[in-house]
């Protein structure tokens, strides 16, 4: 059976050779979003309506893609799953774990080598790319188009409530902390703080629906 990375590889080449533009000429999405606003539901909802009237089939790439792509590039799954995650491990964790594994490859090298993979599917298009840092991995692609969606924190706190089936407290105390995460995420990636002006739409999950924010992001890609 097929990975989920290599079915992804194969819905890209049928993408590829059926598209005249050469890469970096093609669109794509990144979603960035605080914690606890409905991200994935709305990319879904992105892909459904622009798959309605497209030529060329969008795909999302999600954690699945990135685990299997992941092994593909002989990388260690708990230490990907770890940067994706944000976690910081110290300089003595990083000289403890290359002494005892002569294979093992610091966190930079990883980070380098997802980097690369993100920004190789946004430069073949017609990806839509939710958090992962896509937003500052593929900054230098000119067709992007680049979402950021946020909330109120109490909007946020009752969203997790209700999706992870929790009290106040704790949801208020796994944004807090998840969104840390994905601060030093982004700043991993990156190097600098996360600026919203490499946002092309900045959009309130708490005002707006997921369908009207998918429709609003797939509007404007209709228009490109």
């Amino acid at each position: 059976m097929n990975s989920v990375f290599v079915e992804y590889l194969r819905r890209m080449q049928i993408v590829a050779g059926d598209e005249a533009l050469s890469e970096g000429d093609l669109p794509f999405i990144t979603i960035s979003r605080e914690t606890g606003c409905h991200s994935w539901n709305i990319a879904r909802m992105v892909q459904q309506q622009l798959n309605r009237q497209a030529k060329i089939k969008w795909q999302l790439v999600t954690k699945e893609i990135l685990a299997d792509a992941s092994r593909e590039m002989h990388l260690n799954p708990a230490q990907v799953k770890g940067i994706i995650a944000g976690e910081k491990r110290s300089h003595l964790s990083e000289i403890l774990h290359s002494i005892e594994n002569h294979t093992y490859l610091s966190d930079s090298v990883v980070r380098k080598k997802l980097a690369e993979f993100i920004e190789s599917a946004a430069l073949r298009g017609h990806v839509i790319i939710v958090g992962r840092a896509g937003a500052i991995i593929t900054a230098r692609i000119p067709k992007g188009l680049h979402v950021r969606i946020v909330a109120p924190l109490d909007w946020r706190i009752n969203s997790i409530m209700t999706q992870q089936n929790i009290g106040r407290k704790e949801a208020q105390q796994w944004i807090i902390e998840t969104d840390e995460k994905r601060r030093r995420l982004l700043e991993d990636f990156s190097g600098r703080s996360m600026n919203e002006l490499i946002f092309d739409m900045v959009l309130n999950n708490a005002t707006l629906g997921d369908e009207e924010i998918a429709g609003m992001i797939a509007g404007i890609i209709q228009k490109r």
